[in-house]
């Protein structure tokens, strides 16, 4: 017999309701592993875990506060359109730089769980619960998955999502490079994070590139091929490999044509030689065609 206990509107002792469990966790993996789109990834998630809506959630860990989010909302609705925002922010506060990476946080005890934009969301969408799980922490960003309740979950429902906030986190690590920005990149334009809009190599810096990975992008809009890149900055492939999946995620590019699109369409200009560029860079500049 299996293990009475209530999620949402479910029972999660009935064979329904662990079938319905599995099939999230398995939509989610095939989510992060790039196999299916974020967005049917949390559509499983929303449906196994009885919630209503689910929002993926990077969120910069600096006082800037920059949010990037994919949302899916299973009761959208007209007259008050989709869920299009995170409101993770206000659910963790200033914890949500240094939050533990699987914790569990409720709207229901949050110190600011009474904000306005929370009561307008519970209003407008009859919800009652909503609930942010901690997937992961990368650099300068913290991931989350938010999920939205019609119902307080119980004790056991409450039990039950802990439990599988291992296998969630666990999964989000090892997740294919890129496949969060490629997500972001099929949403609509207008939904796009303007920021991103300005010239990677302009001097606000919008996707917030490091120093070695200003240098990649600058001698990529050059013209060099990797194996030159590598040559002239003296790193290995492998180091190469790494800078550029940290350029994608950063960037929200697909792949390495995207990221050369970018850089193309909108080059650095002239003010760009800035201490940023080098020696290296100058003379790969001028003596290095591509191979």
């Amino acid at each position: 017999m299996g293990t009475k206990g209530h999620y949402g509107d479910n029972t999660l002792g009935n064979t329904l309701s662990v079938v319905s469990l599995v099939e999230g966790i398995a939509g989610w993996c095939q989510a992060v592993q790039g196999v299916a789109s974020f967005r049917q990834g949390l559509k499983a998630i929303s449906m196994g875990f009885g919630a209503k809506a689910a929002t993926l959630v990077k969120a910069a860990k600096t006082q800037d506060g920059k949010i990037r989010s994919i949302s899916v909302d299973l009761q959208r609705e007209a007259q008050c359109g989709a869920l299009d925002r995170s409101f993770a922010d206000l659910i963790l506060g200033s914890y949500i730089a240094h939050a533990k990476v699987g914790s569990v946080w409720y709207a229901s005890m949050a110190a600011y769980g009474d904000a306005p934009e929370l009561l307008e969301l519970r209003n407008q969408r009859a919800l009652a619960e909503t609930v942010v799980i901690v997937l992961g922490q990368d650099g300068k960003w913290v991931y989350l998955l938010e999920l939205h309740f019609a119902n307080r979950l119980s004790s056991g429902a409450g039990a039950m999502l802990t439990s599988l906030c291992d296998t969630l986190c666990q999964t989000w690590s090892c997740r294919s490079p890129g496949v969060f920005s490629e997500s972001l990149l099929d949403r609509q334009p207008e939904t796009l994070n303007v920021t991103l809009a300005a010239p990677l190599l302009s001097d606000l810096n919008p996707a917030g590139l490091s120093r070695a990975e200003f240098r990649v992008c600058l001698l990529l809009s050059h013209g060099l091929n990797r194996d030159v890149l590598a040559k002239e900055l003296k790193i290995s492939s492998s180091t190469l490999r790494s800078h550029l999946r940290q350029i994608y995620d950063k960037a929200e590019c697909r792949n390495l044509s995207d990221l050369l699109r970018r850089l193309l369409l909108v080059g650095p200009s002239p003010a760009q030689e800035t201490p940023l560029v080098t020696a290296i860079e100058r003379r790969a500049i001028s003596h290095q065609s591509v191979a």
